[in-house]
């Protein structure tokens, strides 16, 4: 795998070798991560598959762009279209965790033909929908409007290295703290509320393709019965519960995660 730069995008990515014939893994993180989040997942699969992993806007070693508009589901899923053009990948096997899931059920929808799997890893298909984030939501508003009151710094960020945070919970203060300081409490709190205002409930009986939902049992994030209640809904979905895992199951449940993606890539 090599780091490289999509200068015209300001997207940092990693990619290996790409071969023809295999298929491609395209891999998207969640708020205030980064692709380092997947690195375990590169070396299980980069053997075998054409792998890209990417930083999206904000994140990472990506731009901070300024703008509150930039952040918006509809804007990442426009800079993963741009991103596929770029490397001229025109089919792929898309794979997503948290708020990436947000970008990936976007992009399914704006983009049709693009991907013939997806696999959402704690996904949500409407995040306004769960008390949590009803409750949260106000504050949420507030940081963003004293956000901007501060100066704006572009500082670009770094690639965390996660096994510095073996089982992390939901909660995990250090982590936390580390992926907002490395993203900036600015473009967390601009994603945090741009996530608010999306909902793919009136398109997901439109994805027809295979679809696999993994989701932890404990997951206080983007709690589980949304997405059994949203299974029924999919033409060709298979979902799997993982019982003793919260919401951040790429990163502790790495074996049996990537074990369920393999095994669906290959079905």
């Amino acid at each position: 795998m090599t780091e490289k730069y999509f200068e015209e995008m300001a997207i940092c990515y990693r990619s290996n070798s790409f071969v023809s014939g295999r298929e491609t893994l395209v891999f998207v993180h969640g708020l205030s991560g980064s692709l380092s989040a997947w690195r375990l997942y590169e070396k299980r699969f980069e053997n075998s598959y054409n792998v890209l992993t990417y930083d999206i806007q904000g994140h990472g070693k990506s731009s901070k762009p300024r703008e509150y508009a930039a952040y918006s589901i509809p804007h990442f899923a426009r800079d993963l279209a741009a991103l596929l053009t770029y490397l001229n990948i025109r089919e792929c096997i898309l794979i997503s965790h948290s708020f990436g899931t947000l970008i990936a059920f976007e992009f399914l929808h704006t983009y049709p033909g693009k991907v013939t799997k997806a696999v959402f890893l704690s996904p949500s298909v409407r995040p306004e929908a769960n008390t949590m984030s009803r409750l949260v939501r106000p504050l949420i508003v507030i940081g963003t409007l004293l956000v901007r009151v501060f100066p704006f710094s572009n500082r670009i960020g770094r690639h965390l290295d996660y096994s510095e945070f073996p089982n992390t919970t939901d909660w995990n203060i250090p982590v936390t703290w580390a992926n907002i300081r490395n993203t900036s409490l600015r473009v967390y709190l601009f994603c945090s509320l741009q996530s608010y205002d999306f909902d793919a409930s009136s398109y997901i009986q439109d994805i027809s393709i295979p679809v696999l939902l993994m989701h932890g049992a404990r997951d206080s994030i983007f709690p589980v019965e949304s997405t059994i209640a949203a299974q029924t809904r999919f033409p060709n979905a298979k979902l799997i519960v993982l019982p003793d895992i919260d919401h951040i199951l790429v990163l502790n449940r790495f074996p049996q995660v990537s074990e369920s993606i393999d095994s669906f890539v290959r079905e």
